[in-house]
């Protein structure tokens, strides 16, 4: 994930200083890590990219103990985009499209039972990730796999104004509610919406100290 992160703080830096040092080195990672993405096909399902083997997601879908790898999958998604959006790297948007066609063959054969059932072990903040890749390209498949990492334990509660969030990790329910923010910016459904501003409700009003945090 800290490869993610480092992808977004090049491009970021390129767009507000110009200087060609960081431009070179995103475009070397990106270039980089394509090799690497083709080179895992040969042991994992076309597009996996990832420093760890795709087993952990069998453990993820079978809820037993895992750490976070949507979290790192969506974090190289998202500094992909950066790099394409921002250093105009069209490589970067070839290898992010090539990981949501891996997460399509992931989530497609799960039911829908069997997905939420997934979503309570983790998933970072996927839905953001893939809506993102839909607003980058306007292919409605990315639209319809965010849709797939809306978390109904969460957000359902959140519809209704119950507020389901007590002893759950803060870190956790954040990025499915910024998920659900770009959602509505980019469909306009009242209920992405509700969920997010019921969310920052109680979060900012009932769930925060004097000094700001709230976790």
């Amino acid at each position: 994930h800290t490869v993610g992160h480092y992808l977004s703080a090049l491009a970021l830096m390129w767009a507000a200083t110009g200087d060609e040092r960081f431009k070179s080195r995103a475009d070397h990672m990106v270039a980089e890590l394509a090799t690497i993405q083709d080179a895992l096909a040969k042991r994992f399902h076309p597009g996996y990219l990832s420093a760890f083997p795709e087993e952990f997601f069998d453990r993820v879908e079978a809820r037993q103990k895992v750490w976070a790898p949507y979290y790192t999958i969506h974090k190289i998604m998202a500094g992909l985009l950066d790099v394409h959006q921002l250093c105009d790297n069209r490589q970067a948007l070839d290898v992010v499209s090539k990981m949501a066609g891996w997460v399509a063959l992931r989530v497609d054969r799960l039911t829908d039972d069997q997905m939420q059932a997934s979503l309570g072990t983790e998933f970072g903040g996927m839905n953001e990730a893939l809506a993102n890749l839909y607003a980058a390209t306007g292919h409605a498949e990315y639209l319809r796999l965010a849709r797939k990492f809306e978390h109904k334990a969460i957000f359902d509660p959140l519809l209704r104004h119950d507020d389901p969030l007590n002893g759950l990790h803060a870190n956790t329910q954040f990025p499915k509610i910024i998920g659900a923010a770009r959602e509505y910016e980019l469909t306009g459904e009242p209920r992405y919406r509700d969920i997010a501003t019921f969310f920052w409700d109680r979060v900012v009003h009932h769930r925060s100290f004097v000094t700001g945090g709230n976790s």
